[in-house]
């Protein structure tokens, strides 16, 4: 957009106001003070109107930065700080991103990192976007909340997903401001434990033999077909607790998943149908603090088969039915 210059007319010695008139231009300035100087040049105003003009428009320059403009002699000659213009950035940056780089984030998804709230990612989804706020979001991880946006987002939507963050963060950092030192130290701690501290992801165990084409051999593939279909037979499976799971491994004794067991995050499976549990698989799922768990149940425990069942599928093992008497049944 260009600014007509101010003009006299003739006769009357009144002055035509500035009119924006719409024209291509091949570059729209990307900072504040960098439009607001191209429009009082377009204008064709007076050097001393421009001077009031430019401190009026540049008032705003801080008011984007949440900082208090300077007045008085300080006021004269400043310039606000420098912001960019998302609207102006944002689309360019990541059109430069998809031609260039081997890896592009969606712009249709919003992951916002909430570890310096002190809040796990499913207690920030529910206490907080969807009890108070009545906002939805895809998906959740210790320390990040996951939004997706698509053709039918509004603005009004986006303005109240902003408004919703805004409001959480005033509310804590004024909390901050009152609590206890000792409170202070065990917040720290969370936001640590949140930002840095997690759990190394366990390497894959092996398929139990029941499933392995070889099992003397040394390859690590197996059936997971066939341990899939097989866990459809109820009578075949049990559930067991996760201390139950950890007794029978520390004794030598295998625990074969009959289902995916998969947390969020990270979003795939730590356990597959036939594959055996190991000490580092149950120290993962012991240390994750996230409640999004597919293929566990809280109550009953993991789902796994029976001793019989990785024998020959029927004769039961010590008349206790194929299990060890600790879980409960399929």
């Amino acid at each position: 957009m260009t600014i007509e210059p101010a003009t006299e007319l003739k006769g009357g010695g009144a002055l035509r106001l500035p009119r924006a008139r719409v024209v291509p231009m091949s570059a729209p300035p990307a900072m504040y003070i960098t439009a607001v100087d191209r429009y009082l040049t377009g204008a064709g105003i007076a050097k001393s109107s421009a001077r009031i003009y430019r401190i009026s428009l540049t008032t705003w320059g801080w008011m984007l930065n949440r900082e208090p403009a300077p007045t008085g002699p300080a006021r004269r000659g400043a310039k606000p700080p420098g912001r960019e213009d998302p609207l102006r950035t944002g689309p360019v940056a990541m059109d430069d991103a998809w031609r260039a780089d081997e890896f592009v984030l969606d712009p249709c998804r919003l992951t916002v990192e909430i570890s310096a709230t002190g809040i796990d990612g499913d207690t920030f989804k529910h206490a907080q976007l969807m009890d108070r706020w009545g906002i939805q979001v895809n998906r959740t991880t210790r320390n990040t909340v996951l939004a997706m946006t698509n053709i039918g987002t509004t603005r009004s939507a986006l303005a109240h997903l902003l408004r919703a963050l805004i409001g959480i963060a005033e509310e804590l950092e004024a909390g901050l401001g009152q609590l206890a030192p000792e409170q202070r130290r065990a917040f720290d701690l969370k936001v640590h434990s949140l930002a840095h501290d997690h759990p190394p992801l366990p390497d894959f165990s092996r398929f139990h033999a029941t499933f392995r084409a070889d099992p003397a051999g040394a390859a690590a593939d197996g059936n997971m077909r066939e341990a899939y279909h097989m866990a459809y037979r109820e009578e075949l499976c049990e559930f067991v607790l996760p201390e139950e799971a950890r007794r029978r491994v520390t004794a030598g004794r295998p625990v074969v998943s009959a289902i995916f067991v998969t947390p969020y995050p990270p979003g795939s499976p730590i356990l597959v149908p036939g594959q055996e549990f190991s000490k580092d698989i149950l120290d993962f799922m012991d240390a994750l603090d996230t409640k999004e768990i597919h293929g566990y149940d809280p109550n009953r425990g993991y789902r796994v088969f029976l001793r019989s069942a990785l024998l020959d599928g029927s004769a039961p093992v010590d008349g206790d039915g194929g299990g060890d008497g600790q879980g409960g049944g399929g």
